[in-house]
């Protein structure tokens, strides 16, 4: 896709495909918050290009909408993110080390 004739944007993560494989993550987190017999309020994710966020999303969602525990799912960019810590300076740098 071009914009203008200046710019060029190459689809990848937030193929389908993609999004499909990406679910092993958000279904190892179902099966790791199982073994520490706990479940999130929340999940935090970044958007980016969709897949990080939907791969873990998804099964949660998948469950909330089976009839499971509802949650809250927020999607974000790292300034938003930054923003919302209020100064919490640890928090920043384990975000920022991924």
């Amino acid at each position: 896709m071009k914009s203008g004739g200046n710019a060029k944007y190459s689809l990848g993560s937030v193929l389908g495909h993609v999004l499909m494989h990406q679910t092993i993550n958000g279904n190892e987190a179902i099966l790791q918050m199982e073994q520490a017999g706990d479940y999130p309020d929340i999940i935090v994710g970044c958007t980016g290009g969709g897949s990080n966020l939907s791969g873990l999303m998804f099964p949660f969602l998948g469950q909330q909408l089976r009839g499971g525990q509802k949650i809250d799912i927020i999607g974000c960019e790292l300034c938003h993110v930054l923003l919302s810590l209020k100064g919490n300076m640890l928090m920043t740098m384990e975000i920022w080390q991924g």
